[in-house]
């Protein structure tokens, strides 16, 4: 359930043997990091060993373990998981032994020197994997058939475990229809449903939030429902006291939940049964008329007020509209569909509405859905105050948005389809020389700030290259609706620079540095569109994408992208790295995870470049530290071209304290409300527009000897393609 509570159900490894749960607290552990590695190891289906505790059920019939400790005995059959495994391994999170003896290898020196041959464990994972299919290594007990029916049953999202006792007794007919015919309360929130429950003769009907849903065989469904959604409680500090204060929270919120059974007996038509089921999820708010038995009301009927966040369960709200399960109306009030139920069917509507539309209409009715009620997680009180405190910050460094020309005109597309894309761009930016907390922070001039290229005829000198690294993808995959229209922004953002470059009339190609370009499908895209006005340097620390997207552009005969296998955070990225006489004119990131978004920057920084870096996944890679110092000419301490003099943590490079850095980056990951999230990744997103001016040398010289400056704007992409949406663009500007 996230960052403070994980539930697993439990399969014995023998056929028909009941099923238990057993939660996961982070309170039960050391601290936060002990608490994660462990949630990550207990994939579907892992072979575990689990010491525990007895912990409090609502339901009857099962079981609950409270884990305190857990040792992986075989990985599940997914390589993935493996690689978790090996990587918590090589940084000493899981003992070393344990996992020698998961995997069936040999603990000790071997073992230690096979984790250091190789940086990226997924190469290693699937290298074991290898050896284990043709025999050369010890095979780990096969996963039965039972356990992996059951976890994929869950990926369904339907679970497969024993109906407990509560949903094999549901109430008659006869006792259902006379609880109807005395009288039906009203409760107008969870609390006084529970307060009159003991006593409650006839129906109930309770309004409330979806916390909790699980699903069993036969379509028979358990809702948790409340009156304040909190998908995860969590304090912020590892400290006992602050954990002791989670568990006591989290115990209080389960107590403040009322159970709702959704059974076939009670709930009809079995259209409905479904429907609802389906569309239930944590942070819907339903309202529900059911008749009492003991601590839990069996629904005869249900209401979707708002539907849930989360776009799956949007797609299923829609799914039930075009299946006639739920009215147009109800599913337009429960979207907050301005439009009406006119609207709702029109998303429904395959032959009007294309999946990929549907897909981003979706993503924006998930944005306007999300609110302080649906977070899934706790906004500390530090969080809360580091976020005030950059108001000006962000003030100062405006959101522009922009929409890839390719899809301009699309109605998914528009503002009004998606307004919170837009909500952070409203602001001008303040005159020259005000400040937002740091006096001497660089400010980017009013006048001059970069745009993308305009549309229209005459932007395109040269056809793209037919060559390509990537075959051209089906309509309505996933590549069409999320990472093709990003790549489109990107193309559309280095077009510019591209632009600049054919004008200079010295026949050399731009040359681009793609940091993290893993196998190359941005490079693709630019050789596609550019063809040879570029030259593209893909640059990964992982050796697997690194090798096939080198072999695939050989095999394509793709002569202007290059692969380089390279930790960006501290190579040099010169002429030893890139090839003789090749330069540094465009750094460019994609999904930059965490303080790689740094690193890139930095990277440009040093080589005088261009930058266009679209920053991720914000708390990932906080090992690197981010390179300092110029790489075009000496630096002032003495150190020679190519090397950088130091290397900074991110805080540092960012001139914040590492609370401060800390605290944004916990923000900026928060889910279920992006109003939160979107303020904390533009505040990261300024403080490393200032980073990069504050590095910049006033005396970084141009090829002709000229001085240049450097201009910083932050532009988005519509948060229907992601919500990680937010680039840093980076132009160099020769001075007077």
């Amino acid at each position: 359930m996230g960052a403070a509570l994980v539930f697993f159900d439990l399969v014995a490894p023998q056929p028909g043997a009941p099923e238990l749960q057993a939660a996961l607290k982070v309170q039960a552990f050391a601290d936060r990091q002990s608490f994660a590695v462990h949630a990550r190891a207990l994939q579907p289906g892992t072979l575990v060993r689990l010491r525990g505790v007895p912990g409090p059920t609502r339901t009857q019939g099962e079981g609950l373990v409270v884990i305190s400790a857990a040792t992986v005995l075989a990985p599940g059959p997914d390589v993935y998981h493996v690689a978790q495994l090996i990587r918590a391994a090589q940084r000493s999170e899981l003992p070393r032994a344990s996992v020698a003896a998961a995997l069936r290898m040999p603990a000790g020196a071997s073992f230690d020197a096979w984790l250091a041959s190789s940086g990226d464990a997924v190469e290693l994972a699937r290298g074991w994997h290898s050896r284990v299919a043709n025999g050369t290594a010890v095979a780990p007990p096969a996963v039965p058939a039972h356990v992996l029916n059951a976890a994929a049953a869950r990926l369904r999202g339907r679970s497969q475990a024993v109906v407990p006792t509560l949903l094999r007794q549901p109430p008659t007919a006869a006792t259902v229809a006379a609880a109807r015919n005395v009288a039906i309360m009203e409760a107008p929130h969870v609390a006084a449903a529970l307060q009159a429950m003991p006593q409650l003769v006839g129906a109930l009907r309770v309004e409330g939030w979806v916390q909790g849903r699980r699903r069993f065989e036969g379509r028979a469904t358990l809702l948790d429902i409340c009156d304040e959604f909190r998908a995860t409680l969590t304090t912020g500090a590892d400290s006992e006291g602050a954990q002791g204060e989670a568990g006591r929270a989290l115990d209080a919120n389960w107590g403040a939940r009322l159970r709702l059974a959704l059974h076939p007996a009670t709930l009809s038509p079995p259209s409905a049964l479904r429907a609802f089921s389906e569309v239930c999820a944590p942070g819907a708010r339903v309202r529900a008329l059911g008749v009492a038995s003991g601590d839990s009301v069996w629904v005869t009927h249900m209401e979707l007020l708002r539907a849930s966040w989360q776009p799956r369960a949007l797609a299923r709200v829609v799914a039930e509209v075009a299946a006639g399960a739920i009215d147009p109306d109800e599913a337009a009030r429960s979207l907050l569909l301005e439009g009406g139920a006119a609207e709702a069917s029109r998303l429904a509507d395959e032959g009007r509405t294309s999946p990929t539309d549907r897909h981003w209409a979706l993503r924006a009715i998930s944005t306007r859905l999300q609110s302080e009620q649906s977070r899934m997680g706790t906004l500390s009180e530090e969080q809360a105050r580091v976020l005030a405190s950059t108001a000006r910050l962000r003030e100062r460094w405006p959101v522009t948005t922009h929409v890839p020309r390719s899809l301009q005109g699309r109605t998914a597309l528009l503002p009004d389809a998606d307004p919170a894309a837009h909500r952070l761009a409203k602001h001008a930016p303040l005159a020259r020389g005000e400040s937002a907390g740091n006096e001497d922070a660089p400010q980017p001039p009013p006048s001059s700030q970069p745009t993308f290229a305009a549309s229209g005829a005459g932007t395109r000198s040269r056809p793209p290259a037919t060559a390509r690294l990537r075959a051209p993808q089906r309509a309505g995959t996933w590549w069409e609706r999320n990472k093709q229209p990003q790549i489109e922004f990107m193309l559309d953002a280095v077009e510019a620079f591209v632009r600049e470059r054919r004008g200079q009339r010295d026949g050399l190609p731009l040359s681009i540095v793609d940091i993290g370009g893993g196998k190359g499908s941005l490079a693709s895209a630019l050789v596609g569109r550019f063809g040879s006005d570029v030259l593209v340097h893909v640059v990964d620390v992982a050796r697997a994408p690194v090798r096939s997207g080198a072999a695939r552009a050989a095999e394509r005969g793709v002569d202007n992208v290059r692969f380089v296998l390279a930790d960006a955070s501290c190579a040099s990225l010169d002429e030893d790295a890139l090839g003789k006489g090749c330069a540094v004119d465009l750094v460019v990131a994609l999904h930059a995870c965490g303080t790689l978004s740094d690193v890139a920057l930095a990277q440009a920084v040093r080589h005088g470049a261009g930058f266009v870096v679209c920053p991720c996944c914000f708390g990932a890679n906080g090992d690197l530290r981010v390179p300092v110092g110029s790489s075009s000419r000496p630096a002032s301490d003495g150190a020679a071209p190519g090397v950088a003099p130091s290397a900074l943590p991110a805080a540092a490079w960012l001139g914040v304290d590492p609370a401060t850095h800390d605290a944004l980056l916990r923000a900026a990951e928060l889910q279920g409300d992006h109003g939160v999230a979107a303020q904390a990744s533009h505040a990261l997103c300024a403080l490393r527009a200032e980073a990069a001016m504050r590095q910049w040398d006033s005396h970084m010289l141009g090829a002709n000897g000229d001085v240049l400056g450097l201009v910083v704007s932050i532009v988005e992409f519509p948060l229907a393609f992601s919500t990680r949406n937010r680039c840093l663009l980076g132009v160099p500007q020769a001075g007077e």
